[in-house]
């Protein structure tokens, strides 16, 4: 029996299962132009279309009665896939004596194989011209041959070929990247083309995909590792784990589900979506807006529409970009808190631009409050902070008393505040015109 025949059948017997309990269901799952086929091509078509490589049984049973439940529903085409279970199917006694009997038709036929080809290698290096040996056994005594292996041998041949049909528990199986048992059926390790690349030492594999792997490690808590073991991200505790993609994964908590960036750890309640692979990679998750994507969990914010599509400026090695809503401590510093500083090829954090230079170099100031100097090349030298926060002081001292010869209030912390950047904003972005042309920024 085949994977997707395993499949079928739970998923049959579930609807079986639920007609009985269900007489409403029972009606609708009784009808003439409904059939399990059918059933099982749609199931699989939105597996497909959905992308993900593992599914939870409600949310495979739901579709199942979804496609009984609907009068009108688009099958598609059948697909050639091979889908894993994690439901033990008990076999018939038919099932099993078939099973028995191929294990034993398969086993002479390799034994055969054998004979013939050390027979042949025999004859080969023993002819002469004069002498021509015959062998002690010839084919037709091959074919008649009733070939008697150790019960334990027929055993362990069928056992094996379960272990095959069972591979890879959750999902549609991802080619060349799979999960297996260890012997004693306790532990799961996982292997790439037959090839062992992580011995079992997992409580379960969830599903694999894109490399990497959502396992239970053996303290019981989740996590994403890719093919030699190697912990990408820890996930804490939790009921169960699946990868979304290379960049996300799903957390099962409490009923509740949280998606986690594999890149900075941060939780989101809605799955993220990658909208800008380019530098700085956004993303766009509903609760939160437009996302800047960085390592450094702390530094991102929602940004402005236009800054999505078009950053607010772009240089040969940075950009800025108007972030909204975004706070940080780097108010006593004289910086335009609402506009950040990426540099190319750092995705670690982001920075504030701190000043200009006329050789083309900047400075930036980071949320822990380092200040660096950063040469056209991306390179960055420490400054001393000291030094930084002391001449910031000086400059916001100066532009707080612009601000009250213009009728600012004093007291008015919010249009100060916005005062404040503003000035900030302008000088530092006369200072890039000007070295613009000349450096080619």
């Amino acid at each position: 029996m085949n994977t997707t025949e395993y499949f079928k059948r739970t998923i049959q017997a579930y609807l079986e299962e639920r007609a009985m309990e269900d007489e409403l269901f029972a009606a609708k799952y009784d009808n003439p132009d409904k059939n399990i086929d059918d059933c099982v091509t749609y199931i699989l078509n939105w597996v497909q279309k959905s992308g993900c490589n593992g599914f939870c049984d409600d949310e495979i049973y739901g579709q199942a009665i979804h496609y009984y439940e609907e009068k009108d529903i688009e099958v598609g085409k059948p697909l050639n896939c091979q889908v894993s279970v994690n439901h033990h199917i008990e076999l018939t006694e038919e099932e099993k004596a078939q099973a028995r009997q191929e294990a034993i038709r398969q086993y002479q036929q390799e034994q055969m194989n054998k004979m013939r080809n050390r027979d042949t290698a025999k004859r080969t290096s023993q002819r002469t011209d004069n002498e021509v040996h015959q062998p002690l056994i010839n084919n037709q005594t091959i074919e008649d041959f009733s070939l008697v292996i150790a019960h334990e041998q027929l055993e362990q041949l069928i056992n094996d070929a379960e272990l095959e049909e069972w591979n890879n528990r959750q999902g549609i199986a991802e080619e060349a990247a799979e999960a297996f048992r260890s012997e004693n059926g306790k532990m799961w390790g996982l292997r790439r083309g037959g090839m062992m690349m992580v011995e079992p030492k997992y409580l379960r594999v969830f599903n694999i995909k894109e490399g990497l792997a959502a396992v239970r490690l053996q303290d019981n808590k989740l996590a994403v590792v890719d093919m030699k073991g190697n912990i990408v991200r820890g996930l804490g505790n939790g009921i169960s784990a699946r990868i979304c993609s290379k960049d996300f994964a799903e957390v099962e908590r409490n009923n509740d589900y949280e998606y986690i960036d594999l890149l900075s750890g941060q939780i989101y309640y809605d799955l993220p979506r990658i909208v800008s692979e380019k530098e700085p990679q956004l993303m766009r998750a509903s609760s939160n807006g437009l996302i800047l994507r960085l390592k450094d969990p702390f530094v991102y914010g929602s940004i402005n529409e236009d800054a999505y599509f078009k950053p607010v400026k772009e240089y040969n090695y940075f950009y800025m970009i108007y972030m909204k809503g975004f706070k940080a401590d780097v108010e006593r510093y004289a910086v335009d808190t609402l506009t950040l500083i990426v540099i190319k090829g750092d995705n670690e954090r982001a920075y504030w631009l701190y000043d200009v230079h006329e050789d083309g170099s900047i400075d930036v100031i980071d949320r822990q409050c380092n200040a660096y100097h950063v040469m056209p090349d991306g390179t960055k030298e420490k400054l001393n902070r000291c030094d930084i926060l002391e001449h910031s002081q000086a400059v916001l001292k100066e532009i707080a008393i612009q601000y009250r010869k213009e009728g600012g209030d004093p007291n008015d912390q919010y249009n100060m505040y916005h005062f404040r950047n503003r000035i900030l904003y302008n000088r530092l972005s006369e200072k890039l015109k000007v070295l613009k042309n000349k450096h080619k920024l």
